[in-house]
This record gives C-alpha cells, sequence and structure tokens, in this order.
C-alpha cells in the first residue's frame, strides 16, 4: 500500500472512537485481496488497537497480506503475553506466506524459525526502537513530579510494563537514578532488561549498585535470560592523576557556578569514570552552593572506589540536615553510614554558625589590599570564641592569594578547628611541596 493510500487508512482508524469500529476497518482492510502491507504498516496498525487477543487476531489476519514475511517476527513485541507470541509463531510456521519468493527455501525457513523462537526467548532483538527523546523526557518529568520513592517506583515500572515502549541502556539508567532504594533499583533493573535496545551495554549499570550481591543478582538474571554477562566487581580503578588534574583544570576554567557543576555533574553520570573520595573532595570544594554540593556528592557515592572512607565528606557540608540527609542516602544505597548520623564535631566545639561565618567570610572577602584580606583572617582565627570546621577554614584559605600567608594562617586556624582529622585535606591549597611539608610538620609539632 502505497504511504498516502496507508496515511489514509491510519487517520480513519484513529478517528473511530469505539473499539469495535477501529477493529472493523482493519479487518476489512486486511480481508481485501487487493491490498498488501509492509510489516511496519501491519505493526502501526496494531498499535492502534488495545486489547492484545485483538490484536493477535488481526495479525493472524494480515500475514497473508504481508509482501515482506521474513521481517514479520518483528511483530511479537506489540504483545505483552508470551502464550500470545507463541502462538503467532505458530500460526506463521503453519501457514506459510509465498508472497516473497525467497521464502520458498526450506532451509532458510528453518533458520528464520530458530531466530524467531530466541528471539520469544530473549526479547532483545536488534528491531526494537528506544523512545523517542521528547517522550522520555516527558516521563522523566512525570517521574520527577511524584512525591514519594513508591509513587516514582510505581511510575518507571508501569513505563516499562508498557509494552510499546522501549529503552535505550542509557535512558534506564536515567530512570533507576531516580530511585533510592537499592532493592526497588534492582527490581526495576531486572524489569528493563528485555526492554532494552542495546543489551550488550546493560552491564553499565552495574555500577548503580553498592553491594556485589545485588550486581551479582543482576548478573545472573541477565544470563538466565539469554545475556552473556560480564560483571567483575574489582574492575574499579580511580581516575589517574593526570587525567583528574585536567578535570579540575577544566572545572576552574568555567565562568560560573552552574558551568561548574555541569562539568562535574557530567564526569560523575560518565560510567568509565571512578573516583577516591579525595578526589571528590576536590571537586566538591569547587562549588559554593550546599545544595549543588549535596547533589553532587548523592551522583559521586556510587562512583568512588573507598566507600568506607565517604563520611569524610560530611565535613563539606555546614547544616547538620545536609550531613544527615547524605548519611541516610549512603545507607538506603548500601552504605553503612555514620554512626552519629553525620554529627562528628569534636567534644564539646562547635563551629561558627552558618550565618556567623558567611560575615567572616565577606569581610574578608570584601577587601580590595591581599594584606587587609590576611589580617582580618588573622583577627578571626585569633579570636578565641570562634571555632571552625575544615570546610570553613578552606574557604577562607582560598581568598587570600599568597601562598605565604595561607601558610600562616593554616597554622593559626589549627588550634581552632573542631574536626581535626579532615585538616589535612588542606594541603591541596598549596603549590609548594615545601610549604605542605611545613604545615604537616607543624601540625605535628601541636598537637590537637
Amino acid at each position: 500500500m502505497s504511504d498516502a493510500v496507508f496515511d489514509q487508512l491510519q487517520q480513519t482508524v484513529r478517528t473511530k472512537w469505539l473499539p469495535t469500529a477501529k477493529i472493523t476497518i482493519e479487518s476489512d482492510a486486511f480481508l481485501n485481496t487487493a491490498n498488501y502491507f509492509t510489516t511496519i504498516q501491519v505493526r502501526q496498525l496494531l498499535l492502534l488497537i488495545s486489547s492484545e487477543a485483538n490484536r493477535l487476531a488481526l495479525a493472524k489476519l494480515a500475514y497473508p497480506r504481508v509482501t515482506d514475511p521474513a521481517s514479520f517476527t518483528q511483530l511479537y513485541d506489540v504483545f505483552n503475553s508470551n502464550s500470545s507470541r507463541d502462538d503467532l509463531a505458530l500460526f506463521v510456521q503453519n501457514n506459510p506466506n509465498y508472497n516473497n519468493t525467497n521464502n520458498n527455501n526450506n532451509d532458510r525457513n528453518d533458520r528464520d524459525r530458530d531466530r524467531n523462537d530466541r528471539d520469544r526467548r530473549n526479547n532483545n532483538s536488534g528491531y526494537k526502537t528506544p523512545m523517542a527523546d521528547y517522550t522520555f523526557t516527558q516521563l522523566l518529568e512525570t517521574v520527577n513530579s511524584q512525591y514519594s520513592q513508591s509513587a516514582k517506583y510505581n511510575t518507571i515500572s508501569g513505563s516499562i510494563n508498557n509494552g510499546a515502549n522501549y529503552f535505550t541502556t542509557s535512558q534506564v539508567r536515567q530512570l533507576l537514578r531516580l530511585i533510592n532504594s537499592e532493592s526497588e533499583k534492582l527490581a526495576l533493573a531486572k524489569q528493563s532488561y528485555l526492554r532494552v535496545t542495546d543489551p550488550a551495554n546493560f552491564s553499565t549499570l552495574y555500577d548503580l549498585f553498592y553491594n556485589a550481591s545485588s550486581k551479582d543478582e543482576l548478573n545472573n538474571y541477565v544470563v538466565q535470560n539469554g545475556g552473556t554477562g560480564n560483571y567483575n566487581n574489582n574492575s574499579r580503578t580511580p581516575m589517574v592523576d593526570y587525567q583528574f588534574s585536567q578535570l579540575v583544570q577544566t572545572v576552574n576554567s568555567q565562568y560560573n557556578q552552574s558551568e561548574k557543576y555541569n562539568t562535574i555533574s557530567g564526569a560523575f553520570n560518565n560510567s568509565v569514570n571512578y573516583f577516591t573520595t579525595y578526589q571528590v573532595t576536590q571537586l566538591l570544594s569547587l562549588i559554593n552552593t550546599e545544595g549543588e554540593k549535596l547533589a553532587l556528592a548523592k551522583q559521586s557515592y556510587l562512583r568512588v572506589t573507598d566507600p568506607a572512607n565517604f563520611n569524610t565528606l560530611y565535613d563539606l557540608f555546614y547544616n547538620q540536615s545536609s550531613r544527615n540527609e547524605l548519611n541516610n542516602y549512603v545507607v538506603q544505597n548500601g552504605g553503612t553510614g555514620n554512626n552519629n548520623n553525620g554529627n562528628y564535631n569534636n567534644n564539646s566545639r562547635t563551629p561558627m554558625t552558618d550565618a556567623a561565618f558567611s560575615q567572616v567570610l565577606q569581610k574578608v572577602s570584601n577587601h580590595f589590599l591581599p594584606w587587609d584580606k590576611a589580617r582580618d583572617a588573622r583577627d578571626a582565627f585569633n579570636n578565641t570564641a570562634n571555632y571552625f570546621s575544615s570546610t570553613q577554614v578552606r574557604q577562607v584559605l582560598t581568598v587570600i592569594t599568597s601562598e605565604a600567608d595561607r601558610l600562616e594562617l593554616a597554622k593559626l586556624a589549627w588550634s581552632r578547628i573542631t574536626d581535626p582529622t579532615y585538616f589535612s585535606q588542606l594541603s591541596d591549597l598549596f603549590t609548594s611541596q615545601s610549604n605542605r611539608d611545613e604545615l604537616n610538620a607543624y601540625v605535628a609539632a601541636h598537637p590537637y
């Protein structure tokens, strides 16, 4: 059937409100001996029918009228039920279609039937078309609009269960990232496997899971459903130093904070990248907004090679609520979290409140002359009523341009710190190894 005539037929079916009317029009079209259809045309017509039983009946009716019977297996995925697929396959086997003379070769028919059987067992053949970008964007927006995790889960599960939907592994990855619970994420990953158009890439999802048992379970599921599986739990290697230095330079070269955030987020989203917790710390230190820093910290958790050290990042956040939220995220994704739920301030020392610290930082930053900046920072660290977290000290020191002044102020701040365990992370503020060594020697000579 020509495109123009077929478009007219499709439009006629769409205009009918009653399912019975749609079925009647399609039945008449397939029974008309003057009509022939490509498999793709038949597929488009079947997708206008909501009932699976009626789709099956129409597919059988259409088979003698298709011009490319070798491609007819491409219709099997419009059926959610394996019994419907098997029924159609049996019908095709018992009702040869000779519209294409190449089908007269019995050996080829046998190979086609074997391939059809494999396709039905492992519903991952190459003819599937993934969800269009604009449709997928709408789905993401729908999921994000759900208030609770259970609602998000149900929305994603319903979309994956829809027999008309297929996804790339990358699309599945974006959906799974919206789910916090590892067990629910695993259930959705299994559910999605038979709906992906690029099953060879499916193993790239394994890094979304913290627990090796979850990765093993998903890998076993892939193997049981016709995939090869290639999960290696010991394959994580953090980004090498020179590549990480290039990444830091790229982030620093961005003009505004949103560009810095996007660059770091992109690096964390890249499935080939892994990071040490210390590398993550350096990247997060380049972000000013606590909300964006928290979002990136969560994003980085499944990319770190040393998750046991991840709670050292809690020091980067001023608000206890941010620490608690990050700690809860770690626990939800299989980590142990911090026994104190992220509250690790030493003894009775409490770092300066956000409001008070903002005033100190603003006062130091507002000076034009470098020595005025250093003077006000010195006054703040000399005030025995003040205590600071290592992150707060870092922010003050980054405003100071002279490395010699930074070293002096870092030594001064040591006695006012509330989290001495993380003070060593300030060493990356010094480009000179001699200055780093001098600060380390000072800390060693002045026990906390």
